[in-house]
């Protein structure tokens, strides 16, 4: 197969000196994790970058706070921590933006850090941009690695962009504010009860594979609405969560069985969506404990929540869509609540 051209797009930016916890815990409350964000809360630390995931018997999670509130945090992990030593580590959020819900965005990069040999901590979708956590010391190696599949207007290459942000390096730090209301502020909800949710258990050997199967849903296959990796095992193994709607389930189906002798597993199941954003998500503390708490009183199950670039992107069980759109309603004011087409 012949060098494709650089996918275009608007640009991308680094959330650099952060902390990477991920967690695993048995049962499914989750209780350990959202007791850790609640009490992050309390102590004013903002996570820039948050994912869950519950599969089997296990939760999942992936929480990442900026180096400077590690005393904060240090006082309060939870006995669950999966990194050696018990302690987060160092690492930096690389975002992609915009991906358009275009599989080829995500295929792409997954292809060019398997080249480069850059094992992500955990990637996951905005409605806006494409997230991975990647250990510090390979930030430059991802910067480099990304310009290959992708171009980003006037920066055609690493040099460009590194000169770019000299005299900038405090840009994109979060800011943590104060707010007052009861209900935090959403510009508006959006969800649908009609995707099909693809869990596909994967080595390192076989995340090029990966890369390739969601290239190829972009002919076919229709738009990508959510997508999130969740280490098994940190040192090898990673799930990699891929939501389309429902009647884009043969194409996927198709495309993940092309790779079914690789040596990776998948599993498929029903699934709801609902994503937001708001005016303070990028800066403001305590939002996911405010959505998480939310949940646990209407008595819903997350199947699996990512937070990252202002945003908050869900997956549920389609039952449950009616009564998690009205739990985030009642923690949040939402001036619209649009249910997305099929």
């Amino acid at each position: 197969m012949g060098t494709c051209a650089p996918l275009s797009l608007g640009g991308f930016k680094i959330l650099d000196q952060v902390l990477w916890t991920p967690l695993a815990e048995n049962g499914l409350d989750g209780s350990p994790g959202r007791e850790f964000c609640s009490l992050l809360s309390t102590r004013e630390v903002n996570l820039p970058f948050l994912t869950l995931e519950r599969s089997g018997p296990q939760t999942c999670w992936n929480i990442v706070f900026g180096s400077q509130d590690a005393s904060h945090a240090g006082a309060i992990f939870p006995d669950h921590i999966l990194c050696e030593g018990g302690a987060p580590m160092p690492g930096a959020v690389l975002s992609l933006f915009p991906h358009r819900n275009d599989p080829i965005v995500a295929g792409r990069l997954i292809q060019a850090f398997a080249r480069a040999g850059i094992w992500p901590y955990v990637l996951a979708y905005s409605p806006s941009a494409l997230s991975v956590v990647v250990p510090a010391a390979a930030v430059a190696q991802a910067t480099e690695a990304i310009f290959g599949p992708f171009c980003f207007g006037t920066f055609h290459t690493p040099v460009d962009w590194r000169l770019a942000q000299q005299g900038k390096e405090a840009l994109f730090k979060e800011v943590v504010a104060s707010f007052s209301e009861k209900r935090p502020k959403v510009y508006g909800l959006r969800w649908s009860d009609n995707l099909r949710l693809f869990i596909l258990d994967l080595e390192k050997a076989t995340m090029p594979l990966a890369g390739r199967i969601l290239e190829a849903l972009a002919p076919s296959g229709g738009p990508l609405h959510f997508l999130m990796s969740s280490l098994s095992d940190p040192a090898s193994r990673t799930r990699l969560l891929i939501a389309v709607p429902e009647e884009a389930r043969f194409a996927c189906s198709a495309a993940i069985g092309r790779g079914a002798d690789q040596g990776f597993s998948a599993t498929s199941r029903p699934a709801a969506l609902f994503t937001m954003n708001g005016p303070h998500f990028g800066d403001r503390f305590g939002i996911t404990s405010i959505l998480l708490q939310g949940f646990e009183e209407a008595g819903l199950h997350l199947i699996a929540l990512n937070c990252s670039v202002a945003s908050i992107t869900g997956l549920v069980a389609p039952e449950e869509a009616d009564r998690a759109v009205s739990a985030i309603t009642h923690c949040f004011e939402v001036p619209a609540v649009i249910k997305l087409s099929a």
